[in-house]
C-alpha cells in the first residue's frame, strides 16, 4: 500500500493543470442542465399511477444521455489523456526502472481515471437534485409525486454506474498504453462509441458491449428484476 500511496500522490503531481477532474464535474452536469431546462419550458407534467419519489425520478431521467455518450466520451478522452502524459519522452520505460512495484504504478493511473468516473457520476446526481429543487420552485409538482431526500436509491444508481464503468475504463486503459499515439486510442474509443450508437438504432447490440453494460442502468434503473442489487451486466463487467 506504501507503493501504491507514493505512485498515486505522484499520479496527481503529474496531472496538475491537465483539469481532468474539473472535466469530469462538468460532463457530469450536463445531462442535468438540459433536463432541467427542458422541464422549465414543458407545460403539462405527465402524471403517475402509483406513488413515487421526485428527485430519484429526475435522476433517472438524465441517465440515458449521461450513460449512452457523456459517461463513455469522458471515459475516453480521460483515458487518452493520462497515459499520454507518460508517453511522451519516453515515461512508460522510464517508470519500469523506478523501485515502486509495476502493479502500483499501473493502478495508480488506473485508480485516478476510476476517481474522474466517480466524480461525473457524483456531479449528475448532485446537479440532478439541486435541478429539481429548481423547477419544483417554478413548476407545480405532480400529486403523485413525493419529496423526501431518498439516500439508499440514489447511492444504488451511483454503484452500479461506477461498476459498470469498469469493463470500458479498463479496455481504453489497456489500448491507451499499448498503443504511444494520443490519436489511435481517440479513434478506437470514438468508433466504439459511434459504432454503439447505430447498433442501438438497428437493435443489435451484443450484451456484453462495453457502452451497453453502462446503458443497462438505465434500461433497469430500480436494479436487477430478480431483487439482486447488481444486474448481470454490472457483475460481467467487474
Amino acid at each position: 500500500m506504501q507503493n501504491f500511496i507514493t505512485a498515486l500522490k505522484a499520479e496527481h503531481i503529474k496531472k496538475r493543470g491537465t483539469g481532468i477532474y474539473m472535466v469530469g464535474i462538468i460532463i457530469g452536469a450536463i445531462s442535468p442542465i438540459i433536463w432541467t431546462i427542458v422541464q422549465l419550458f414543458e407545460k403539462e407534467k405527465p402524471g403517475a399511477s402509483l406513488p413515487y419519489n421526485y428527485f430519484m425520478s429526475y435522476v433517472e431521467e438524465t441517465l440515458d444521455p449521461f450513460a449512452g455518450f457523456f459517461f463513455p466520451l469522458l471515459i475516453i478522452i480521460t483515458v487518452s489523456r493520462i497515459t499520454q502524459l507518460d508517453h511522451k519522452n519516453g515515461g512508460w520505460q522510464l517508470m519500469e526502472t523506478q523501485p515502486v512495484r509495476k502493479i502500483s504504478i499501473y493502478f495508480s493511473k488506473f485508480s485516478v481515471i476510476l476517481i474522474t468516473n466517480l466524480i461525473a457520476i457524483l456531479s449528475l446526481v448532485i446537479v440532478s437534485y439541486l435541478g429539481a429543487a429548481i423547477v419544483s420552485l417554478f413548476i407545480d409538482i405532480p400529486k403523485d409525486a413525493t419529496m423526501g431526500l431518498a439516500l439508499g436509491e440514489p447511492l444504488g444508481v451511483i454503484a452500479r454506474l461506477f461498476v459498470a464503468a469498469l469493463f470500458l475504463s479498463a479496455f481504453q486503459y489497456l489500448i491507451s498504453v499499448l498503443m504511444p499515439s494520443f490519436i489511435w486510442s481517440i479513434l478506437i474509443g470514438f468508433f466504439l462509441l459511434l459504432a454503439y450508437i447505430f447498433l442501438k438504432v438497428f437493435k443489435v447490440v451484443p450484451d456484453y458491449y462495453p457502452m451497453e453494460l453502462l446503458n443497462k442502468v438505465y434500461t433497469y434503473k430500480k436494479g436487477s428484476e430478480l431483487g439482486y442489487w447488481l444486474t448481470y451486466s454490472e457483475i460481467a463487467s467487474l
